[in-house]
Formats: C-alpha cells, structure tokens, sequence
C-alpha cells in the first residue's frame, strides 16, 4: 500500500509563467519532496520545472535533479544512500544522460559484477 503524503503548495510566477513550489510530507511529517513544478492541465501540477529534492522516511536527502521547463532532466543529479553518503553524480542535457560517476561499495560491486547501473528518477 502506498503512503499517502500531505503537500504544501504555493504559487510562484517565474519568466511569465506560474509555477507551484510544492512540498509532499510523509504520513509522519518529514519531509518526502519538495520543488517546482509547472501544469499539466487545470490541477495536474506534476511536470517538474527546476531543482527537485527527493527525501527518505528518514528525513535524509535521497537525491537532487535539476529539470527543464518540459520536465527533462538537465544538468546536474545527485543520488544518495539513506545515510546520507554521495552514491552517484549524472549530467543530464534534455534528458539524455551525458555522464555518470558512482561511488561508494555499491559501485565497486557494480564494476565486479559488470552489472548495468540502475537508472533512477524521481517521482
């Protein structure tokens, strides 16, 4: 069964366009994600639009992506363990992944392994 989450919202006007600055709360409080996004229709406000924090149950940061207007992933994003240690850094340009650099054990067993890196988003 999927938590249901409690969002804060507030709208913003950026380069002519409103936005919403929205933050989604666990059923405990802390805080899941937060970040702008734009509409998708009247109350579809779901496209992200700029920095996108994603948390854990935890309250520890799990990753950081930057997004274009259009909801592609541009520039850069961080990826984290629910310690709160770097697990990886992707440059995106519309999308499109440009780069990738892992960290930690999780990417030496990946080399060992020869196994495909996980591609992540958030959501």
């Amino acid at each position: 069964m999927k938590e249901k989450l409690r969002t804060e919202v507030n709208f913003e006007t950026k380069a002519g366009r409103t936005l919403i600055r929205k933050k989604d709360f666990y059923e405990n409080g802390i805080l899941a994600r937060e970040g702008l996004f734009s509409g998708g229709g009247q109350w579809e406000w779901d496209i992200p639009a700029g920095l996108i924090k994603n948390y854990f149950k935890n309250g520890i940061l799990k990753s950081e992506e930057h997004f274009d207007e259009s909801g592609n992933r541009d520039g850069e994003s961080k990826y984290f363990t629910d310690k709160g240690e770097l697990l990886s850094k992707s440059n995106y340009a519309k999308d499109k992944l440009l780069s990738k650099e892992e960290f930690g054990v999780e990417a030496e067993s990946r080399v060992k392994s020869k196994k495909d890196p996980i591609r992540s988003r958030a959501s």
